[in-house]
This record gives C-alpha cells, structure tokens and sequence, in this order.
C-alpha cells in the first residue's frame, strides 16, 4: 500500500470509531453499542461462512456437483454414432465449478477397427464441454464384443 492509501484506510477506520465514541459520552451505554455492534457483524458473517463450511464439505467429499444429473448425462452421449453403451459413470467436483467426469464407453468393434475412436473421444469430450461445462472428462472406450468389465473391476 502506498502511504496515501493507508493514510485514507486509517482515516476511514478511525471517523466511524471516534463518531461511535462521540455519538456516546456516557460510558455505562458505550458497552452496551459495542456488544450490539458486534451482534450485528456477527449476524452478517455467520451466514456466508455457513455457505462456505458447506460448499468445503461437498468440494472433500467429492460429491457430485449440484445440478449435475449422471443419468442426462449418460443419455446425452448415447446417440453418438457407434456408442453402443455408457456405464460406470462418475461426476464429482475438485474444486468450485470444475466437475470432472469418468465413464467407460462400449463402441461397436467396426469404430476401433477402423481407427476413428480418437474422432470419438474427441466429439464426446466436446459435448461435455459444450452442453454441460465439463472441462476435464475421461472416457474408457471398450469393444461392445468385451465381457463385462465389471468383472475386472471386483
């Protein structure tokens, strides 16, 4: 801070404490402001540090981001060309408005065997983004001919 701006943060401190303390010359009622002044901060900051505690809860547990239904989702990608099935879906969040999103993807074995999974992956990772603001998404894309991974997953 330059020496102006502290010299106006310390003039904009002290005239609301010394017309505080004016505004009172009995000192039996100035406690009284002070406990009522500090009530009233008090009841400012508690609901937004509420908000916060919650939003820190929902970030540690990883939970899913509000708003964000897997089941839209899941639906929304089925329609690709060659996607035969989504499962193992998962959508959780890091950080404040960053949703991450995993999913295994059963295409038609003709899709691998002609090389265009990447073009895929690709059109999936931008209808995340595009429609519903996932940025970062992993795809597992699996022949629809493959067993059931569920099995490898026990």
């Amino acid at each position: 801070m330059r020496p102006s701006q502290k010299d106006f943060a310390g003039f904009a401190g002290r005239k609301p404490g010394k017309l505080f303390w004016e505004t009172c010359p009995d000192r039996r009622y100035r406690r009284y402001r002070l406990i009522v002044l500090s009530v009233l901060i008090a009841v400012m900051i508690i609901p937004r540090a509420i908000s916060l505690l919650r939003e820190v809860f929902s970030v540690l547990a990883e939970s899913a981001p509000k708003n964000t239904h897997v089941s839209e989702i899941r639906d929304h990608l089925l329609p690709f060309d060659g996607v035969r099935s989504v499962h193992d879906v998962h959508v959780w969040q890091l950080t404040r408005g960053a949703p991450v999103f995993t999913a295994h993807v059963k295409v038609d074995p003709a899709l691998l065997a002609t090389g265009r999974s990447d073009l895929l992956l690709e059109e999936l990772q931008d209808c995340l983004t595009d429609n519903f603001d996932v940025a970062h998404s992993t795809f597992q894309i699996e022949s629809a001919e493959a067993g059931e991974c569920e099995d490898a997953h026990a």
